[in-house]
């Protein structure tokens, strides 16, 4: 059984995978547990079982889990700002990308989410032969929101 987001509601484990397969799109073949706590390296399960996370958010987020200085470095940024769009300048982001820019072989630096903004950029071009598949579901994607068929 696990806790609905704290809610102190409990769901059965089988109940939430149903109800994951009615609401979620299948773009991953998922494994049959229900992560709901993590701490440094470490995963538990509803189920009580402990895991090693080596998957790490598929690589984008490997600060481990709940680390005090992380948690505390999100709280205090979040009582700041959020999330805003690179339609708008913060100074942060602009320290951070000279950091980058001075600390890397790159001479600007783009910040987006995912390879669609990635590849929506003109200027930018990707070997497929140093970077075969990286972009393979985004293009995918794109490629089907441009047809006149229903999917």
């Amino acid at each position: 059984m696990s806790d609905s987001q704290g809610s102190g509601v409990k769901v059965k484990k089988e109940e939430l995978l149903a109800l994951s397969d009615k609401s979620l799109m299948g773009t991953y073949r998922r494994f049959p547990i229900i992560l709901v706590k993590g701490s440094g390296v470490k995963l538990w399960d509803s189920d009580g079982r402990e895991y090693l996370d080596f998957v790490a958010g598929i690589a984008v987020c490997n600060l481990g889990h709940s680390h005090p200085k992380v948690v505390e470095a999100i709280k205090k940024q979040v009582e700041i700002l959020t999330h805003t769009s690179n339609l708008y300048y913060t100074e942060p982001q602009i320290h951070f990308a000279r950091f980058l820019v001075e600390n890397s072989f790159a001479d600007k630096v783009f910040f987006c989410n995912s390879g669609a903004e990635f590849l929506s950029k003109k200027d930018i071009r990707v070997d497929p032969l140093t970077c075969p598949g990286c972009f393979g579901r985004m293009i995918s994607f794109i490629e089907d929101g441009k047809s006149s068929k229903p999917s």
